[in-house]
């Protein structure tokens, strides 16, 4: 009898587990979110976009290489939603977050408890041009000329909070104080060896740390 009642525990357990509630769904890296338009974080969080795109007339274009979506307009019954009014659009399951001005979207690659999405910008750099005396190959001027050049950014979003942060040592480090196994294993390795891995270990910590929508 009571090798039942054990058996019929641990299956209530398995079911309905105790850190999970009935109505919350796990995300996982495959989880495919509502397509739409959020207008803030919260409604993302939730996975309840304002509007979907169903409802919406838009212009956009996406490239799968650089995980980037333009929007040039969005619109509903005619009228137009002005584009800093959205904080991040689902096209095919897939979340993307506004970045550089309002209308370039980038998609989150990584999915988890701490997100990641990275994306390059075109910026104008002052670059260092010497001029030489051609006879001699002696430096006689040092100029500078301004060049438009790409430049790369990888940054870290927390799902429960929704702060944004740059993909660093120290900002990861900081942010899962709450696994202590992996804390300490980064904290053990060298600043190169910290670098090589740390996306393996962003991986690791989603993994290790499931978020639930609710």
């Amino acid at each position: 009898m009571l090798k039942y009642v054990f058996f019929l525990f641990c299956l209530f357990l398995y079911l309905f587990p105790l850190g999970a509630q009935s109505d919350s769904i796990k995300m996982t890296k495959n989880f495919k979110f509502t397509d739409g338009i959020y207008t803030d974080y919260q409604q993302f969080k939730k996975n309840k976009p304002a509007y979907k795109w169903e409802e919406l007339q838009t212009q956009l274009s996406t490239n799968p290489q650089s995980c980037m979506a333009h929007v040039a307009s969005i619109s509903i019954h005619n009228k137009e939603i002005p584009l800093d009014s959205v904080w991040g659009i689902t096209i095919a399951g897939i979340p993307y977050i506004k970045v550089n001005n309002n209308s370039d979207f980038v998609c989150l690659s990584v999915r988890g408890k701490i997100c990641l999405f990275a994306f390059s910008m075109k910026v104008l750099k002052q670059i260092p041009m010497p001029v030489y005396n051609p006879s001699t190959g002696v430096k006689v001027y040092q100029g500078v000329v301004e060049r438009e050049v790409n430049e790369d950014h990888t940054y870290i979003l927390n799902f429960e909070t929704g702060e944004v942060a740059g993909f660093s040592p120290k900002n990861f480090k900081f942010w899962i104080k709450d696994d202590k196994n992996l804390y300490n294993t980064i904290d053990d390795l060298d600043i190169k060896e910290t670098r090589e891995k740390l996306y393996k270990c962003l991986l690791i910590y989603d993994d290790r740390n499931p978020v639930y929508i609710k």
